[in-house]
């Protein structure tokens, strides 16, 4: 068996025969992530449903992206933003831990500046 192209109107069409089998017959939304083929898929949809009237809320937002991946999005590249500062303050705690010396006299600056500490 060949392997089948995955283009918008193949996605569509799976997602529609999905929702009929599951006897769903009107939607208001779809959520997907933010990849660019979801726009046409979803217009796919959007065309296919409005022309059976079958849309509610006239597909006003058949497309709604995923907040979840968009939260991930933004984690990430924040990450990205900090990860020499993350870096910085592990290389601190590796330095003050391999010497008991260093060690004490951290915790030595901690109880000078009433930092708790465990």
């Amino acid at each position: 068996m060949l392997p089948i192209k995955a283009t918008r109107e193949n996605l569509a069409d799976i997602i529609i025969n999905c929702l009929l089998e599951w006897n769903l017959d009107k939607i208001c939304t779809i959520t997907m992530d933010n990849h660019s083929a979801n726009d046409a898929v979803a217009k796919c949809l959007q065309e296919h449903y409005s022309s059976s009237g079958l849309m509610l809320l006239n597909g006003i937002s058949v497309l709604v992206r995923c907040w979840g991946h968009i939260l991930n999005l933004i984690v990430q590249e924040g990450q990205d933003e900090i990860k020499v500062c993350i870096q910085r303050v592990r290389n601190a705690v590796k330095y003050v831990k391999a010497s008991s010396r260093r060690k004490l006299e951290f915790l030595q600056y901690a109880d000078q500046e009433s930092i708790p500490y465990f």
